[in-house]
């Protein structure tokens, strides 16, 4: 059984009011600190599903599969980030 609350779920509790895609993804961010990875990239995925444009969503759910050594799995998420976003210049480091 487990009891962790999601990161999704927890960083929607630590910003007041209706936070932005910004603030869930910074604080989904910190909790991939924890190294957590298979929970942060279940998260990730529920924000993809809620905006599948927020390219930084896909950067950081690759950054998460890359940690896991799913270096196939990051690039596709890197290459996704870049098609949406391509003046992030960092996406272009990591993929």
């Amino acid at each position: 059984m487990n009891c962790r609350p999601t990161a999704l779920r927890a960083a929607r509790q630590r910003c007041s009011g209706s936070p932005s895609d910004e603030q869930i993804i910074a604080k989904l961010k910190d909790l991939e600190d924890f190294k957590d990875y298979h929970g942060a990239i279940q998260d990730f995925n529920k924000v993809i599903e809620l905006n599948p444009n927020y390219a930084l969503a896909y950067f950081y759910r690759g950054t998460a599969k890359s940690d896991l050594e799913d270096y196939h799995g990051a690039i596709k998420d890197y290459n996704k980030a870049i098609e949406l976003y391509p003046k992030y210049a960092h996406t272009y480091v990591c993929g």
